[in-house]
């Protein structure tokens, strides 16, 4: 899976947040994800809201590693 596949997958069940994926070799990515939906939830909750869309390909070995930052949007 190449960053901008996951950055489409992850537009798509998050819409209007601001995404920013980062990948050297297509198995290991860094996830960066601002939105107004993480608002009153944990950081737990907040990495399994990123995670979810992307559980078929970390299951299947496509995603290798996944690194989750995640931030609340002010907007």
């Amino acid at each position: 899976m190449s960053p901008e596949q996951m950055e489409n997958i992850l537009s798509t069940a998050l819409p209007k947040a601001k995404i920013v994926v980062v990948s050297e070799d297509n198995s290991h990515f860094a996830v960066s994800v601002e939105s107004a939906l993480f608002l009153e939830k944990s950081l737990l909750q907040q990495h399994q809201i990123v995670q979810k869309p992307l559980q078929a390909f970390i299951e299947s070995g496509e995603v290798h590693a996944l690194s989750i930052k995640t931030s609340i949007s002010k907007t």
